[in-house]
């Protein structure tokens, strides 16, 4: 059976003013946020309809009311010459409000504070414009970003305007309503037949997200699981909704998105499985058509989650454009490849993609993949209730990052290693989180016994690479009876420190370390009175023989063990 798609169907939806016009969000998503940021915005702020970028002159507002009155549902409002900290900001502000306006958008130096206090109790988003931008190039840049119609996430307009037609089709062909989403489950397309909306269809298609009790149901039940990894259509029966009948929709052995259709006035059976998969096949050559490199959204996310990454966020204002709260904790996986990348431009965006892909790391607002200085990165926020390691499709991050790791080295002969955070820290801690995920990577480049990790399992390492960070800063933490012993290891070919680590390998207990070294006790006792007098050290004192194991691990700095090679003993001081 063949699905047959007309582009010119009447099925096809009519686009009102209004969605033919972009929200503040596919705005900020297509400007770039590191040339217009976020300060605040209210709850459902960047969902807000830009009509226009209008430009709020300061001088003439000067004269009194003529300039506030141009001011419309839907601008996007440049405050050129405001000064931020004058009554004039307020006064925007609250004509901003009156008006109804998408966006305030002011320019630094900005007491922060003080402009989110006004502009939360008006309930006006305001943005913050680079100094590296004039205004005449913000609102040229702003009126194309606004005056081209944006497609759905992760598509050009045209391909979103065929997944809508493919809907409609199939809808008609079904009998009962379908929707297509993208591999993390989000919304890209429904059909707008007239027919009965159950709870499920509604808020899906009001929020473009599944709900988060439909989430938790397709992860307890195991239904994410066997979605995911079907070749032949699922039937499920969703707690107070209508059955449906879900076929992945994949791109080669890549699952890409699903096609969903509910009941309607015919029970659903062979005959709508068999041409389910057919909508399935139609569906794949447009998801690959529209492409997810091309998601303004993913852009915009990863912009603002590099920022958190590398501690330059303000975490209110980045909680508030990701649609999170402040206290929602997320998980971190890292990637990098043993020995360079042999195609760096395009091999870490592959393997972005394959985690978006196989990880559902785009599944909840906040969520996110990040490539950054070699290394990609999928940030993920922990479910509620849930497991740090929960990647949100019933999933650890652990498994997908082996997946990940397998798939890369099968497909591009790649050398990957991987790491994971799991202490579910909140958005201002991701930059610590970052720190031990890089640190372990760079351990495991170095490891060749494994290749995926927890930065729980190499704690212990991971915090004296951190330490050795810290000592390269601040020099003195490395100075005493240590660094005098290794340089006389250096200049007189002595084995001190091989003798101490043995030292402190056995616990101080003389016999086990005599053991290590295959020398006699009475040797290894000479030996550590010969240390002794040299450096200064006392090992009777617990103190002195913390600093004094640390620092030599800190010297060590690649982890292998100093062999004792016999000079020490033709060492004459």
């Amino acid at each position: 059976m063949t699905l047959a798609l007309d582009a010119r169907s009447p099925l096809r939806p009519v686009a009102t003013d209004d969605e033919r016009r972009p929200t503040l969000g596919q705005v900020l998503a297509e400007f770039g946020t590191d040339a217009l940021d976020v300060l605040c915005a209210p709850p459902g702020g960047l969902a807000a309809t830009v009509t226009r970028a209008h430009i709020w002159d300061a001088s003439d507002a000067d004269t009194g009311d003529a300039a506030d009155s141009t001011l419309a549902t839907g601008d996007l409002v440049l405050a050129v010459g405001l000064v931020p900290a004058s009554p004039q900001l307020s006064r925007l502000i609250a004509a901003g409000r009156s008006a109804g306006v998408a966006a305030v958008a002011i320019r630094g130096p900005v007491n922060l504070a003080w402009v989110r206090t006004e502009a939360e109790r008006a309930g006006v988003t305001v943005l913050v414009a680079s100094r590296d931008l004039g205004w005449d190039q913000v609102h040229a840049r702003l009126r194309v970003a606004i005056d081209t119609r944006p497609g759905t996430a992760g598509f050009a307009a045209s391909a979103a305007e065929d997944l809508y037609a493919v809907a409609n089709t199939a809808a008609a062909a079904l009998g009962g309503p379908v929707e297509i989403d993208d591999a993390a489950l989000r919304v890209l397309a429904f059909s707008n037949l007239p027919g009965e909306l159950d709870d499920l269809r509604t808020r899906s298609i009001l929020t473009r997200l599944p709900p988060e009790d439909f989430l938790v149901w397709l992860r307890e039940t195991g239904t994410a699981v066997r979605i995911r990894h079907t070749d032949t259509p699922v039937r499920i029966d969703p707690p107070g909704n209508r059955c449906r009948l879900v076929m992945p929709v994949r791109a080669g052995i890549d699952v890409v998105g699903y096609v969903w259709v509910a009941e309607g006035d015919e029970t659903l059976g062979p005959r709508h499985a068999r041409l389910l998969v057919e909508v399935a096949r139609v569906a794949s050559a447009h998801l690959m058509r529209g492409g997810a490199s091309q998601d303004p959204g993913r852009r915009a996310r990863a912009e603002l989650l590099a920022r958190a990454l590398d501690g330059r966020a303000d975490t209110a204002s980045l909680a508030a454009h990701l649609q999170v709260s402040a206290d929602t904790r997320f998980a971190l996986v890292g990637f990098r490849p043993r020995h360079g990348w042999r195609d760096p431009q395009v091999e870490p965006r592959y393997v972005r993609d394959q985690l978006e892909l196989r990880g559902a790391v785009a599944a909840r607002p906040g969520a996110g993949t990040v490539v950054d200085g070699g290394h990609v990165y999928g940030v993920v926020p922990v479910p509620a209730g849930g497991t740090p390691a929960d990647d949100g499709a019933g999933t650890t991050l652990v498994a997908t990052a082996r997946e990940v790791v397998t798939l890369i080295g099968n497909q591009l002969g790649v050398d990957l290693v991987a790491a994971v955070d799991t202490p579910g820290r909140t958005l201002d801690g991701l930059v610590d989180s970052r720190g031990d995920v890089d640190r372990a990577l760079s351990l495991l480049a170095e490891d060749r016994s494994r290749t995926v990790a927890t930065c729980g399992e190499l704690r212990p390492q991971v915090t004296l690479a951190l330490l050795r960070e810290l000592a390269r800063d601040r020099p003195q933490l490395l100075s005493g009876p240590v660094v005098a012993l290794a340089e006389l290891d250096r200049t007189r070919r002595t084995d001190y420190l091989a003798t101490l680590r043995a030292y402190f390998d056995a616990a101080s207990d003389l016999s086990d370390a005599a053991r290590i070294l295959f020398v006699h006790r009475n040797t290894l006792r000479y030996r550590l009175r010969r240390i002794q007098e040299l450096s200064g050290l006392d090992l009777s004192d617990p103190a002195e023989r913390l600093v004094a194991e640390l620092q030599l691990r800190l010297l060590e700095g690649s982890g292998e063990r100093p062999q004792w090679t016999g000079n020490e003993q033709r060492a004459s001081g």
